[in-house]
């Protein structure tokens, strides 16, 4: 096998040679190296009690978050650590420095934490075990913090301890001054990054919005509607991803509905990340999927900031969606369709149809 990189677009060919055949393959970007990598024979100076080399889930039993042990202070340990996101590993590297720099350095041993990790370890392999062991990344955040008596920037003045725990708030002081200052000024930079993309308002955050919404519809769906006269109507609809009809949209379902009177409906809701007609992301719905073929006009989706509610009673032009988000899941959604009574007293009522869509 030979690699060539084209170094003005840094995209590399690569070329396999098997059985007197060549095969070429382009534009490659990147390439992942899984060979499979077991560090376990570089641990053999742990004692067999504290090791386990057949259990890639744990591996090592560690004081202070999976960073040392008391008996071999000079050794440290820093991603052996099965857990989310990278800032517990930064907060170990810190951890480590701050004691090596120590004069009198005594490391304590956390020996509920060590027992803890044995009684895991010594559950059944075969059965199901949490995926991430020490998975209280807030937690060991603030611990590691605690022994480095590190404050956590607040995001706004008079709240230091709501938004996410990145290690951009978990600063410290710096000797030198340039250094300070360019420390200062990295840290002003993340964290005013930070403030905007809490903004409701913020487009990236209604970009991300979008693609959550469009996401967490994937699956099959029980609606029931309710209809001006008191007629009711249920069944069953069901989202189907599907290859763009346009290269102007990144993602496409097809909505098919199953109506009680086992009558069915397509539909189609597509989304575009840059904007088909503008520069925000967005989601199409259009309710015929024949509309498609001939160009027809599609609805589209204007979202509302996260905080904003509804009003009872409120007029809002054309078809409202709500989404009722539960983590990352919709857990319900429903869909208000605007109706006109202009024989009210006031010449024009207004009034919806309600269909509500659960799991």
């Amino acid at each position: 096998m030979s690699v060539e990189t084209n170094q003005e677009t840094h995209l590399s060919t690569i070329e396999i040679a098997s059985d007197g055949q060549t095969h070429t393959l382009d534009n490659i970007a990147a390439v992942v190296l899984a060979t499979g990598f077991t560090p376990f024979d570089s641990l053999s100076l742990l004692p067999k009690d504290n090791t386990a080399k057949t259990d890639p889930f744990l591996p090592l039993v560690l004081d202070k978050g999976g960073t040392i042990r008391s008996e071999i202070p000079d050794l440290g340990f820093v991603g052996f650590y099965r857990g989310p996101y990278w800032g517990v590993m930064e907060m170990q590297a810190r951890f480590l420095g701050a004691e090596w720099v120590k004069k009198n350095r005594q490391v304590s041993t956390t020996e509920d934490q060590r027992q803890s990790l044995r009684v895991l370890r010594c559950s059944d392999t075969n059965s199901q075990r949490g995926q991430f062991p020490m998975g209280d990344y807030v937690g060991l955040m603030e611990s590691f913090t605690k022994d480095l008596g590190i404050d956590r920037a607040g995001l706004s003045e008079d709240d230091s301890r709501s938004g996410p725990a990145i290690p951009a708030r978990y600063t410290y002081s710096h000797p030198s001054t340039t250094a300070q200052e360019d420390m200062d000024n990295e840290k002003e930079r993340t964290l005013g990054a930070l403030k905007a993309l809490s903004d409701p308002k913020h487009q990236k955050l209604q970009e991300a919005a979008a693609l959550a919404i469009f996401r967490a519809l994937h699956g099959a769906w029980i609606f029931s509607r309710e209809y001006i006269t008191g007629e009711k109507e249920s069944g069953t609809t069901t989202f189907s991803p599907r290859y763009p009809s346009s290269p102007a949209y990144d993602r496409e379902y097809t909505q098919t509905k199953l109506l009680s009177s086992s009558s069915t409906i397509r539909s189609i809701f597509r989304l575009s990340e840059s904007g088909a007609q503008d520069e925000n992301t967005e989601i199409e719905v259009l309710e015929n999927d024949t509309l498609v073929a001939v160009g027809g006009n599609p609805k589209r989706l204007h979202l509302t900031p996260f905080y904003l509610k509804r009003v009872d009673g409120q007029y809002i032009p054309g078809e409202y969606y709500i989404f009722n988000f539960k983590g990352v899941s919709i857990a319900s959604w429903e869909r208000l369709e605007p109706t006109y009574d202009t024989t009210g007293a006031e010449g024009q009522a207004f009034t919806q149809i309600r269909t509500i869509y659960k799991r």
